[in-house]
């Protein structure tokens, strides 16, 4: 039997003075469709960044994939990130440079530095872009100029350039909230859609209850930097929301 994709034991992280998450007790299965909601500021980032080992835990423990990414070497560390693919909601993608440029970025953790540098001068690999592009609808873009593309277009490439890692696990941080509720709610179903077809374990945060509630199997709520709901989706009450999204300060770290 495959190990978790993620189990957090007590996990907590601190910025300077400032507790940002405490106490965070969660188990992700691998193919899992999480949604993480809550508040601004409650607390939704800092867990992704938990999640992707941009941040270590400041108390508790955090396992990724299996392994504990604090106690590797840098180097089995990045082996383990790259099995993560990460979708921000500003895209980070590079204007001026074709989309296979982009979605080749994917890929430049396994490139030499030769092969990595010659590729901006002469794209490589176009063939296999095309075809990742093709799962997210673009496939006739990838040669275009990426800053010439729609808001919804370019996250599709910053999704296309994620599935280049050909990743075990899926994040992604608000990756709507730039978007109109249609684009929005398609860049969603483009998600959920890949991980049933890959078995991909997926954990997004949204500021969307409706399409939490409706696109992922299991919702996670964040208040204050606590988890205080972990269900699945079906059993989310319009009570247990609102208690999410209460301004109490009680249960402030």
């Amino acid at each position: 039997m495959s190990a978790p994709a993620y189990v957090l034991r007590g996990a907590g992280l601190r910025r300077g003075a400032t507790r940002a998450l405490a106490e965070i007790d969660v188990t992700v299965t691998p193919g899992e469709r999480v949604a993480v909601i809550g508040p601004s500021g409650a607390g939704k980032s800092s867990l992704l960044s938990l999640l992707n080992g941009a941040n270590h835990p400041t108390e508790g423990e955090v396992r990724v994939l299996g392994h504990d990414l604090a106690q590797l070497s840098a180097r089995s560390r990045r082996t383990v990130q790259r099995r993560i693919g990460t979708v921000y909601q500003q895209f980070h993608l590079v204007g001026q440079l074709r989309v296979v440029h982009n979605v080749n970025a994917g890929q430049l953790g396994d490139w030499s530095t030769w092969r990595a540098l010659w590729s901006l001068v002469s794209p490589r690999d176009i063939d296999p872009a095309r075809e990742i592009l093709g799962r997210v609808g673009i496939a006739d873009k990838v040669l275009a100029r990426t800053d010439r593309l729609s808001g919804g277009e370019q996250q599709r490439v910053a999704i296309a350039r994620v599935l280049a890692q050909d990743p075990s696990v899926i994040l992604a941080d608000e990756p709507i909230a730039s978007l109109d509720p249609e684009r929005g709610k398609a860049v969603v179903d483009l998600l959920t859609g890949l991980s049933r077809t890959y078995g991909t374990t997926l954990v997004v945060s949204l500021h969307d209850v409706g399409i939490a509630l409706d696109r992922f199997d299991r919702v996670l709520g964040l208040r204050a930097g606590r988890l205080v709901l972990d269900l699945p989706a079906a059993e989310v009450t319009s009570g247990l929301l609102a208690d999410t999204f209460s301004t109490d300060a009680a249960r402030q770290p």
